[in-house]
């Protein structure tokens, strides 16, 4: 491979922000690098605007978690 891009490299960026105790990092499942026009972008942008309103996705405030396709998340 030209570009050896590590599958975790936001898990990193996660972990870095130790400061803050309320963040969320999402593994979105089946989504490409243009994910505003890709299969779960009515999904990312339910999540954000959840996160946004009340700081909360899923009811979560802080943690890792996975998003299906069909809109679901597992914690």
């Amino acid at each position: 491979p030209l570009l050896p891009i590590r599958f975790d490299l936001g898990l990193g960026l996660y972990e870095d922000m130790l400061a803050s105790t309320q963040k969320i990092h999402l593994q979105v499942n089946n989504a490409g690098h243009v994910m505003l026009y890709d299969l779960q972008a009515p999904n990312m942008r339910k999540a954000l605007a959840e996160w946004l309103l009340t700081s909360t996705v899923d009811g979560q405030a802080s943690g890792e978690g996975v998003l299906a396709v069909d809109g679901t998340y597992t914690w």
